[in-house]
């Protein structure tokens, strides 16, 4: 008779942030325009851009569906989103920002994610944002394909 030994998983020492979240390589002045945040968001294929001010705070984060609502859509353009507004990224970004630490466990992060009901939450390292974690980040742990 064979008997499988347990193969072990991440699920055996407790994730934290830092393992999983995506380091942020990229955010936006709030002066931006909205579109060539979509072209940021596009280009490094992120679907949440924390928002910082002239000093560097984090002021926001912006989505992807907060273009999507700001776009409109050419079908001519293989359903791409075409941002015809200029208006800055301040005007539709979401001011209320969830962080996170490095150090918190994946299920700290998870029950933020839940409790306040956003898609991602910003990893900040005292003061300073450091990556974004987000549900679609959660989701890939409990995916052998991701």
């Amino acid at each position: 008779m064979y008997t499988a030994s347990p193969v072990p998983t991440a699920w055996d020492q407790p994730l934290t942030v830092a393992e999983i979240m995506s380091p942020l390589l990229v955010s936006a002045l709030h002066t931006l325009p909205v579109s060539e945040a979509a072209h940021a968001m596009a280009t490094h294929g992120f679907r949440h851009l924390p928002v910082r001010d002239h000093r560097g705070s984090l002021v926001g984060i912006v989505s992807d569906r907060d273009v999507r609502l700001a776009a409109s859509w050419d079908p001519s353009e293989d359903d791409a989103p075409v941002v015809h507004s200029e208006v800055p990224v301040w005007q539709i970004m979401s001011v209320r920002v969830i962080t996170v630490s490095r150090e918190a466990s994946v299920g700290e992060a998870a029950h933020l994610l839940r409790q306040h009901r956003v898609g991602a939450l910003v990893v900040v390292e005292g003061e300073r944002p450091v990556g974004v974690v987000s549900a679609h980040d959660l989701l890939g742990l409990l995916s052998p394909l991701a």
